[in-house]
Order: structure tokens, then C-alpha cells, then sequence
């Protein structure tokens, strides 16, 4: 598996368990099991945003639609508590 596949496959794994992925303990995993440099985590997942691939906001990793279902989810609290 190469390492792109490796990111996006862990990331659909975690957001179909409903968890929340934190940027840097996601590159320090990916840096423990490729025996890779920071740096090339950052590329990837920079080419990955770039893509339209997944998001990254407050250094939290998403995948677009589970970020969008998020957002839905953060307005209708927000618009229920005004009422």
C-alpha cells in the first residue's frame, strides 16, 4: 500500500468510527510506520488538501464530507440554542 493510500484508508477508518483525527499525532503515526520524516507527511497531506482530497481546519484532519456533516451538525446546535 502506497503512502497516499495509507493516509486516505486510515482517515476513512477513523471518521467511519467517529473519531477526530489530530494533524500532528496523525504525522507521528504515519513518521512511526513508514519510517518517514515529518516532512514527507506534510507534503502529502499538503497535496492532498490541494486536491480537494481531505481538509485540514484547526488541526484537525477531515474528509470533505464528513467535514460538511460537521458544519451541518455545529449549525443546527447553534441555531436550536438561539431558539
Amino acid at each position: 500500500m502506497n503512502k497516499i493510500n495509507w493516509i486516505l484508508s486510515t482517515l476513512k477508518f477513523a471518521m467511519d468510527s467517529n473519531k477526530i483525527i489530530d494533524e500532528e499525532k496523525f504525522i507521528a503515526e504515519f513518521c512511526l510506520f513508514h519510517f518517514s520524516k515529518r516532512s514527507t507527511c506534510v507534503e502529502l497531506l499538503e497535496i492532498l488538501e490541494k486536491a480537494g482530497k481531505i481538509k485540514i481546519v484547526d488541526g484537525k484532519i477531515w474528509l470533505p464530507k464528513d467535514y460538511e456533516a460537521e458544519l451541518i451538525l455545529q449549525k443546527a446546535e447553534e441555531a436550536e440554542k438561539t431558539n
